[in-house]
């Protein structure tokens, strides 16, 4: 596939969380488009984890530029040095006690950043280990 050309980039927003920036770009097929937004997130992993019944493990939490509380699967962003099952696991304890030691992953795209999504199964309770 043929890969887009970009005229010029110009920089919006640059911060620890999020970039966003105008490019004027040419298609493959000659088309120009002046205001293309790219908008890059930090990469994440989350985790599809099921419990010992089947259930999927699920966390409610406010979100400001919704305005209300979403139900999520568990995530969050990697620290330095970290791998994305590390990530998920982590996250999967911190955001809802259950603890894994062992899965599979698979990456998704999602806006211009890359999500890692792990499936887990036999979860324990941190709270009965």
């Amino acid at each position: 596939m043929d890969k887009w050309k970009t005229i010029c980039s110009q920089a919006l927003l640059d911060t620890k969380w999020v970039k966003v920036r105008k490019d004027a770009v040419e298609l493959p097929n000659g088309q120009h488009i002046d205001d293309f937004y790219a908008i890059t997130i930090n990469e994440a992993a989350a985790i599809v984890a099921l419990d010992d019944y089947g259930n999927i493990i699920l966390k409610k939490e406010y979100r400001y530029c919704y305005g209300r509380d979403l139900i999520e699967i568990p995530a969050g962003g990697f620290e330095r040095g970290e791998e994305g099952l590390e990530v998920a696991k982590r996250e999967l304890l911190e955001e809802t006690g259950y603890k894994t030691s062992r899965g599979s992953g698979t990456v998704n795209k999602r806006l211009t950043n890359c999500e890692q999504i792990f499936e887990k199964n036999r979860m324990t309770s941190n709270e009965n280990s």
